[in-house]
């Protein structure tokens, strides 16, 4: 084990990159131009593709934390009901702050985000509009790491946990705000 706490064989998530498995610990080096260093090897489980985060940079390894476990995911959508985030009707402030929360990737941020992006989807329906493209991609990319970590934690296949979501956050049918 190392100063992080991870070791070989255990998951975290790095980044938005989704769950990964730490596969090795050990030194290599990227180029024949660069000097050996410490890596860890992660395995990211939805694509297989390998990363390798540089064992001793803070700035790296602040973006590897261990999995959420089933509690604290339960935690998170409890305290989620009562949180909101407001729609910005400025399209850059909005983008800024929807990129910065996604580059962050906090969970209780992205679901507040998610939450805000359906609840301005469902306005616009009722007046027969639809999101912008940079709006929807950001949708779906915020969706997309929440799910990757909530379905291999859960057991759940992915395409269920918004289902999962939408049940602890008491949403209905008429007020679908996570779809």
């Amino acid at each position: 084990m190392n100063a992080n706490g991870f070791k070989v064989g255990d998951y975290v998530v790095y980044g938005t990159n989704g769950v990964c498995r730490v596969d090795d610990i050990s030194f290599t080096s990227l180029s024949p131009a660069v000097p050996p260093r410490e890596y860890y090897f992660l395995t990211q489980i939805k694509s297989g593709s390998t990363i390798y985060v540089p064992y001793s940079s803070d700035r790296t390894n602040s973006k590897m934390r261990p999995l959420l476990t089933k509690d604290d995911i339960a935690s998170l959508l409890l305290e989620a009901k009562d949180k909101t985030l407001e729609w910005n009707n400025d399209r850059k402030v909005r983008s800024s702050l929807f990129h910065d929360i996604l580059s962050k990737g906090l969970h209780d941020e992205l679901i507040m985000m998610i939450r805000c992006i359906y609840m301005q989807k469902n306005e616009l329906l009722k007046n027969k509009k639809k999101l912008s493209n940079t709006d929807s991609d950001m949708l779906f990319y915020a969706q997309s790491v929440v799910e990757d970590e909530f379905s291999f934690v859960l057991g759940v296949p992915a395409e269920n946990v918004g289902q999962y979501i939408k049940n602890a956050l008491g949403i209905t049918e008429e007020d679908d705000n996570y779809a």
